[in-house]
């Protein structure tokens, strides 16, 4: 099973404290064939992090309505 964790905080300094304590390596990647909308970063350049504690990816959004289904 693939599993991507989706974290929804506005807030950018708590957003940096999630990562960190994620553990999060991040991976600068170009957004193609992905709704721009559900992306954090405008211009459809984003940055996936990696939880090296789970091996899971991880995202940060904004709002509940940026979190692709």
């Amino acid at each position: 099973m693939h599993m991507h964790m989706h974290m929804v905080e506005c807030s950018s300094a708590m957003q940096k404290l999630q990562h960190q304590r994620l553990k999060c390596n991040d991976e600068d990647s170009i957004a193609a064939g992905v709704d721009k909308r559900s992306l954090s970063t405008a211009g459809g350049v984003f940055k996936r992090s990696l939880s090296t504690l789970t091996g899971t990816p991880v995202s940060w959004h904004a709002t509940m309505e940026q979190v692709p289904t």
